[in-house]
């Protein structure tokens, strides 16, 4: 499957070196989160130094795509995959503190997944206050009226899941976000999903 991917970003890129036009933002905003697949993969077999050179590549797309979604949801993942890669706690939360500032107090799927990855990484450097601050942090997205993609973004956690590994502690939280959720929200048919997902 990678060679087919690496085979597709191949062509992409040929396309982005020639269209001049709008259609090109596009194209690098899809060419970065693809190099994302690339690097998560090369990480997946053991060889993260070659998955460091993807996830400049995807950042470098990112960021010339002009998109304000787009640099936070590369960095999110790097940072998330940083608590495995065997970077230390310490460059990985140097790392999230580098892109706080992108943020701009957008509420997204990019920006729970920053912080979620945030408050993992503090909290495997013994940074256990600043992690509880952040998970506090990301709670109010979900309750600051960005419903929606907090919703998304459990749902799609659980259906990237096989079932046999939607565990005690993975139902836990998907129950946490859903729990957030106020009353007068419940009618949100993607509320609804995950409610009927916890009660399979």
């Amino acid at each position: 499957m990678r060679d087919k991917l690496l085979g597709d970003l191949t062509v992409l890129q040929h396309q982005i070196a020639v269209d001049t036009g709008a259609r090109r933002l596009q194209l690098l905003r899809a060419a970065g989160c693809l190099s994302v697949i690339v690097a998560l993969g090369l990480v997946a077999s053991g060889q993260a130094t070659m998955a460091r050179r993807w996830w400049r590549t995807a950042q470098r797309a990112a960021d010339e795509s002009g998109d304000l979604d787009a640099p936070v949801l590369v960095r999110a993942w790097d940072v998330v995959n940083g608590c495995y890669d065997g970077r230390s706690p310490t460059e990985v939360v140097a790392l999230s503190d580098q892109v706080l500032p992108l943020l701009h107090g957008q509420a997204t799927s990019a920006t729970c997944g920053l912080l979620a990855g945030r408050a993992q990484v503090l909290s495997l450097a013994g940074r256990h206050a600043e992690a509880i601050a952040t998970v506090r942090q990301l709670s109010d997205l979900v309750r600051g009226g960005h419903i929606p993609d907090g919703l998304r973004l459990a749902a799609d956690l659980l259906d990237g899941l096989p079932v046999d590994q939607h565990n005690t502690l993975l139902r836990s939280v998907a129950r946490q976000v859903a729990d957030l959720v106020p009353e007068a929200e419940r009618r949100r048919s993607v509320y609804g999903e995950i409610v009927e997902r916890l009660a399979a």
